[in-house]
């Protein structure tokens, strides 16, 4: 089979439905703040946003600055946040994966304000394992090391507790069954934060695919890197199950007069889609509301979750067509994560014909 129809297959799926339907149980959306929720004044609370020029994190800028936050976004150096409502953010070009720069840059900066919050969205660009688990795992992980030392606070409630810093992580729900080793570097900082605020059973014994993060750790310390770990920060991990833009893809195809891709017969995966809008105002929401404070969210849009048989029903219905699928065999998508997983070890790989 060629490689072509197996990029195809990939893109075909949603980007957090790797997830199978019995284990996806999407959980709505948090409510706005109501009227007795204590709401901080945002001027006076300074966020950092990591991975600020992606899809999401550019969302969460924009967001965070038209709620009147004192946002800061680490950005790599000739980059830019496109978009309206960016008046007042700070861009302050860096390497999140260089914690010493984080630190000097950000953290210790002589002109710049004290962090109260980071809400990460980092994502490796190319999935390569060796880049999720520096990236995915370890430039959040620099961050949170960095807030426990260095961090101001968030008022979160009306309780007389102080402020703590604060922790946002976009994860995804694909993490309860980890294939590839992006989502175990997102299980991995998932279980930092839970483990470096509380002892609790939960916490304790989380199962953590541990290969590639003692391999990241391993190579950190060998540069000065891991630090020991300071005051408990409060945190909230939102994992969406699909964004509408990881369906784009498949609108476009079909549109254009061509199938709709499927792994097996489309029925072994379920997401209900959130927009960049709405996953960027819950996201922020997470600062402020006890509800969601030192907890794991899976979250998605409106309507119950649909496998991509029933998303292709529904395209096609609108464009007025019959369906016309193309269905990609599940064991290929076993091949293509076993590929991964070689290239990880460093093991060879025979070609995909």
């Amino acid at each position: 089979m060629k490689v072509s129809l197996l990029l195809a297959a990939l893109h075909a799926l949603p980007a957090y439905s790797l997830t199978p339907s019995a284990a996806l149980r999407p959980s709505p959306l948090a409510s706005p703040p109501h009227a007795s929720a204590f709401v901080p004044s945002p001027p006076d609370t300074h966020v950092l946003v990591l991975g600020a020029t992606g899809y999401i994190g550019g969302a969460v800028t924009r967001e965070l600055s038209a709620r009147g936050f004192k946002v800061s976004a680490l950005v790599r150096p000739g980059s830019s946040i496109p978009g309206p409502n960016l008046s007042g953010v700070r861009l302050i070009e860096g390497d999140v994966t260089d914690k010493e720069s984080l630190r000097s840059k950000v953290f210790e900066a002589p002109d710049g304000p004290k962090v109260d919050a980071v809400i990460s969205c980092v994502s490796s660009r190319t999935g390569a394992p060796k880049e999720c688990w520096r990236v995915d795992y370890g430039g959040s992980k620099n961050a949170l090391d960095l807030l426990q030392e260095f961090g101001g606070g968030v008022k979160l409630g009306r309780d007389e507790s102080p402020a703590s810093p604060h922790f946002v992580l976009l994860s995804a729900v694909c993490v309860k069954n980890p294939l590839l080793e992006l989502q175990r570097a997102k299980l991995a900082i998932e279980a930092d934060l839970e483990t470096q605020h509380s002892s609790s059973s939960k916490a304790a014994s989380r199962e953590v695919h541990v290969r590639g993060r003692s391999s990241y750790e391993a190579s950190a310390r060998a540069a000065g890197g891991v630090a020991a770990g300071g005051r408990a920060v409060r945190y909230t991990i939102v994992r969406p199950t699909a964004y509408f833009k990881s369906l784009a893809g498949q609108v476009g195809r079909v549109c254009a007069g061509e199938p709709y891709v499927t792994f097996g017969d489309g029925t072994h995966t379920r997401a209900n889609p959130i927009s960049e809008g709405d996953l960027a105002a819950l996201l922020v929401d997470g600062l402020h509301l006890p509800s969601m404070r030192d907890k794991a969210l899976d979250v998605g849009g409106p309507g119950p979750p649909a496998s991509p048989a029933q998303q292709a029903a529904m395209l096609f219905k609108a464009l007025g067509r019959e369906p016309e699928m193309l269905s990609v065999p599940l064991g290929l998508l076993d091949g293509a994560v076993e590929t991964l997983e070689k290239l990880e070890r460093g093991l060879p790989v025979q070609s995909v014909k």
